[in-house]
This record gives C-alpha cells, sequence and structure tokens, in this order.
C-alpha cells in the first residue's frame, strides 16, 4: 500500500496491526485476508502442503526439535509424536535456519492462550491451505479444557 514503510526486520503480525492503525478500515478487511494467504504460501513453501511427504515430516520434526524420520514408514510412526507437540504454527513458519525451536506448550489450552494473547493463528479454513497444515492445526478459539 502506497505510504507504508513495512519494516521486515519486525514481526509480521506486528507490522500489520500497525499497518491498520494508521489506514482506513475497508483496508484492514483486505489486508487481513492478504496476511492469511501469505502466511499460508510461506508455510507451504517451507514445509510442503502433503501430509504424506517424507521431506515435510523431516523439516518439521527437525524445527520442532524433535527425532527426524528417515522414511514414510517412519513418518507415519512419529506423525502423532510431532502432532502430539503443541506448537505455535506462525512461529514454526516465520523461524529463521539458526532460531531456536520454537516454544513447546503443555496442552492446547495453553497454546491457545498464547496465540490469542499474540494474534498469530492461522486461519481453520484457507483455500491454500495443505493437508499438512491442516493435520497440524489446533482448536485455538475453543480449545479443549485439558
Amino acid at each position: 500500500y502506497p505510504g507504508f514503510d513495512y519494516d521486515a526486520e519486525n514481526d509480521a503480525v506486528e507490522e500489520w496491526r500497525r499497518f491498520c492503525a494508521d489506514y482506513l478500515h475497508y483496508l484492514v478487511r483486505d489486508s487481513r485476508r492478504n496476511l492469511r494467504t501469505a502466511m499460508f504460501r510461506q508455510f507451504n513453501e517451507r514445509f510442503g502442503e502433503d501430509d504424506d511427504d517424507v521431506l515435510a515430516w523431516q523439516a518439521l520434526c527437525f524445527k520442532v526439535d524433535i527425532a527426524v524420520p528417515d522414511d514414510i514408514a517412519e513418518c507415519k510412526k512419529v506423525r502423532p509424536g510431532c502432532i502430539s507437540h503443541h506448537v505455535n504454527l506462525v512461529d514454526l513458519t516465520e523461524m529463521e535456519e539458526d532460531d531456536a525451536p520454537p516454544t513447546k506448550f503443555r496442552t492446547v489450552k495453553a497454546l491457545s492462550d498464547y496465540s490469542r494473547s499474540t494474534g498469530k493463528i492461522f486461519p481453520r479454513d484457507h483455500v491454500e491451505a495443505g493437508s499438512l497444515l491442516k493435520t497440524l492445526l489446533r482448536q485455538i478459539n475453543n480449545p479443549p479444557s485439558s
């Protein structure tokens, strides 16, 4: 958008909020849609879209700091373990190569509290969400109580 000086050194969600404070309400809707699309595209680019892709699971396991599977048979064995690690997918997607692994939350509720307080939430329904991302998404707005 003309006149907005995006700072790539800052967190994407915070930059989006700064943009919204400076522009008219109708632009908020468009920018939110564009942010979501960019988040999905960035996730898909970094990790892939297919939950049967061994390279995707290897990349995810590596980033979350759990045992990296060698083949698809091992992927199917570690998939429940990887899924049971509750990490913020926005944080995971925005990690740089040498960043420490993202925070692992003990419960979906704890992940939900963090995600909602920071605004770092992948929407559940987006045309560009692949099966891999859909497998990883949690109920952030209505998490289980345990």
